[in-house]
């Protein structure tokens, strides 16, 4: 799957295939259709936001918009590591 991911602090993220996640016992596959790049995911790729212990290699994500496999369309937010 295709995911913008931040390499460096205080770089533009790049657009990479990465593996898609395993779903665990109690969770939900969620197909992203959109996901902003906020004032938080800018504040964890720079270093400043208090979640941001190592901002290089993650993936943005922290809230969006996803379709579950059943169909409905969910509002998601969480930082993802």
């Amino acid at each position: 799957m295709k995911a913008a991911v931040f390499e460096t602090m205080k770089a533009v993220p790049e657009i990479k295939e990465i593996p898609m996640p395993t779903v665990k016992e109690g969770e939900q596959l969620v197909k992203v259709l959109a996901a902003s790049i906020d004032n938080v995911t800018r504040a964890r790729a720079n270093g400043s936001h208090y979640s941001a212990k190592d901002a290089t290699g993650f993936v943005d994500g922290f809230d969006g918009v996803g379709q579950t496999e059943d169909g409905k369309i969910i509002l998601f937010c969480g930082c993802q590591r």
